[in-house]
Parts: structure tokens; C-alpha cells; sequence
């Protein structure tokens, strides 16, 4: 029988899979003024990927009813790096579609560029990598804030003679919590 997973484990267990992301993503980051790390799923007809540009991450969506040319499944590239603007000139150097609606949107350093027609859709997403990096890091920030709001709070309630656990006055019965049970330290 596997023990139980205490709320403590798994604090720990997200806060390190928060700081794991936020190392991974400084070091992409800072590799991507040097090399390019291109990640690519292929489906039947469909291909996403994900690379870094200089200072820049790209999302690049493709859904049509062309076979792919490459083979299926997910592959990693590394190459040369190319500014995130190579990706988003592509949809205006496609040939025309009398159907084909384009949308672009830019502000801040983050852009959105999607090009849909009646038999495809192709966009690309730009973030710059310090907003990749912040969220990778708010799942951590806010687990070491919580957890050290909630120790204030146990020893503020401690030192006012309250039970830690649920905040029951303890001044009457200061060898155990009436309301909830458990013995002060």
C-alpha cells in the first residue's frame, strides 16, 4: 500500500516543477540569441510547433486538408536563429483565396497573426521569453506566498492563545482544542 501524499510533498512537488520550468525556460531563453530549438508534431493534416527566436518564442499552427509531407509524430531541430518575423511574413506570401480572412493583432511584444480560408487555417503566436519565464514562475511565487501567509497566520494565532488549526480560543482548554482536537505545541 503506497502512503498517502501529504499536503507537504506535494507543496514541494509543484513547487519544484515550477522552478524546473523557470530554470528550463532561462536557459532556452538565453540559448536563443545562439541556436534555435525548433519542436514539430505532424499529424495527417495538421502541424504545430513550437521554437525560440532571438529573445522570442513562436507558435506556429497549420490545419488543412494537405497531406504532410513529414513523418508523423513529434521531432526536435536545432538550427540557426531566425527572427520571429520570418514566420509571420509567410501568410501574406501565400498565394491569394478569395476566401481567406486574415487577422493580425500586436501589442507589447506579444503577436497573434492567423490567416483561415475555407480549406486551411495557419497562424503564429510571438511571446516575448520574460512572459514565458513569469508564468512558469507564478505557480511557485504563489505557493511559497500562501505557505508563508498561513505561517504568519498559525503564529499569530498561537502567540493569541488560539488553536493553529482552526482558530478556537484555547485559554480555557490550553492542553487541546475542544473544536477540533489537536494538541497545541
Amino acid at each position: 500500500m503506497r502512503p498517502p501524499v501529504t499536503r507537504r510533498r506535494r507543496f514541494f512537488g509543484l513547487m519544484a516543477v515550477s522552478l524546473l520550468a523557470l530554470i528550463a525556460t532561462g536557459i532556452l531563453w538565453a540559448r536563443s540569441y545562439a541556436r534555435s530549438d525548433h519542436l514539430v508534431w505532424t499529424g495527417e493534416h495538421a502541424r504545430h510547433s513550437v521554437r525560440s527566436a532571438p529573445g522570442r518564442v513562436v507558435l506556429g499552427i497549420y490545419e488543412g486538408p494537405a497531406q504532410m509531407r513529414d513523418p508523423r509524430g513529434l521531432k526536435y531541430e536545432r538550427d540557426e536563429p531566425t527572427p520571429a518575423t520570418l514566420e509571420l511574413m509567410t501568410i501574406y506570401l501565400l498565394c491569394s483565396d478569395s476566401t481567406a480572412r486574415v487577422v493580425h493583432w500586436e501589442h507589447g511584444g506579444f503577436v497573434w497573426q492567423q490567416r483561415r480560408s475555407s480549406r486551411d487555417l495557419i497562424a503564429t503566436g510571438v511571446a516575448p521569453f520574460w512572459s514565458v519565464s513569469l508564468a512558469a514562475a507564478t505557480p511557485a511565487l504563489g505557493l511559497m506566498t500562501m505557505r508563508l501567509r498561513s505561517a504568519r497566520r498559525r503564529r499569530g494565532a498561537k502567540a493569541a492563545g488560539r488553536c493553529a488549526v482552526c482558530g478556537y480560543d484555547l485559554r480555557a482548554t490550553p492542553e487541546r482544542c475542544p473544536e477540533c482536537g489537536s494538541i497545541p505545541s
